[in-house]
């Protein structure tokens, strides 16, 4: 985990103090699988793998990289399930996982394990299922989350849509899924969801009329 020289960087890599604190290896033709052992680099703080060909699943024990802010692996072919050890990212405020193959549940534990996180995308992962999880109102901080173009199902969490659960958001995309049942009034209330301005609910299965909402918002049930 050190660096040969102390503080310096060079093509991808960068050194603060003899440690590794950031890796940008975006766009170099990578393939294979994602490598376990950068679990060792405890202080990286950012990591970019996008727009490779890189496979195989996501390594649970990346869940140990407790000073990670920054991670994005979008545009790959990554496949396997979201690993719920990666509610250890304790510093994350940015994940980008778009455009890859991943499946499986959305983990609940991440919405109480994340509390920095502060944009997540998960969008055009086609294979992923299941509900979404009403524990990620505990997400508190989040101001973007795109979980649309996925497998997810069930019915709009109320818990979203409770007072006191993401007060920070601004723009949600949940359009293009499989969600069902009618719309929750717990998202339509005064106080629920105070800052946003972006809502997309439409090509899925829900039903219900849309209540009198803040024009700032798009709202399309579809």
């Amino acid at each position: 985990t050190a660096c040969i020289g102390g503080s310096s960087s060079w093509d991808g890599v960068t050194c603060v103090g003899g440690r590794v604190v950031g890796l940008d290896l975006s766009g170099r033709g990578l393939s294979g699988s994602l490598a376990p052992g950068l679990a060792r680099l405890t202080a990286l703080r950012s990591l970019s793998l996008a727009n490779n060909s890189l496979s195989g699943p996501l390594p649970p024990e990346w869940g140990s990289l407790s000073s990670l802010v920054s991670l994005d692996v979008q545009r790959n072919n990554l496949t396997g399930t979201l690993p719920a050890s990666w509610a250890g990212l304790a510093s994350l405020t940015t994940a980008r996982l778009n455009l890859n193959r991943l499946r499986g549940e959305l983990p609940g534990a991440w919405g109480r394990g994340l509390g920095a996180l502060s944009a997540l995308d998960l969008s055009q992962n086609y294979y992923i299922r299941g509900p979404l999880p009403p524990d990620w109102r505990g997400l508190g901080n989040l101001t973007q989350l795109y979980v649309w173009g996925t497998g997810v199902s069930g019915s709009l969490p109320p818990e979203w849509g409770d007072g006191s659960a993401f007060r920070e958001l601004q723009y949600l995309s949940l359009h293009n899924n499989t969600l069902e049942g009618r719309l929750p009034p717990s998202w339509f209330a005064a106080d629920a969801f105070p800052r946003l301005r972006y809502l997309t609910l439409e090509q899925n299965r829900l039903v219900g009329s849309l209540p009198n909402v803040s024009a700032s918002a798009l709202l399309d049930s579809g």
